[in-house]
């Protein structure tokens, strides 16, 4: 979707735990997708009543989708404003919408 503000450097990174550091450490990047790829990422509602973490964590996946976009740029990157991390319960009519028209424009071999 567009209208996704930018990645904002001036905000605070929110600290990773150990245990999903470690995890990180080992990830590959998988940049080298040639195979259409959809991807959601979901932010969740920021202001009075949310997350007291939910804007530097909206940063951080802010900051993802934009690496993805960048290594993948064949991909279908959609962000989702005020969404659950189960985004295809908080936001499913927008989630099915965007699955049926990746899956539409994709060449007949694909489908």
């Amino acid at each position: 979707m567009t209208g996704t503000p930018p990645p904002n450097p001036s905000l605070p990174r929110p600290q990773v735990p150990p245990v999903e550091a470690a995890i990180g450490r080992g990830h590959q990047r998988y940049t080298g997708i040639r195979a259409p790829a959809l991807a959601v990422f979901a932010f969740a509602a920021e202001g009075s009543g949310a997350r007291p973490d939910a804007q530097p964590r909206n940063q951080m996946k802010r900051d993802q989708a934009a690496a993805f976009e960048a290594g993948v740029p064949s991909a279908r990157v959609v962000r989702l404003e005020n969404a659950s991390h189960d985004v295809f319960r908080s936001n499913e009519a927008e989630v099915l919408r965007e699955i049926h028209d990746f899956i539409g424009k994709l060449p007949v071999c694909c489908r």
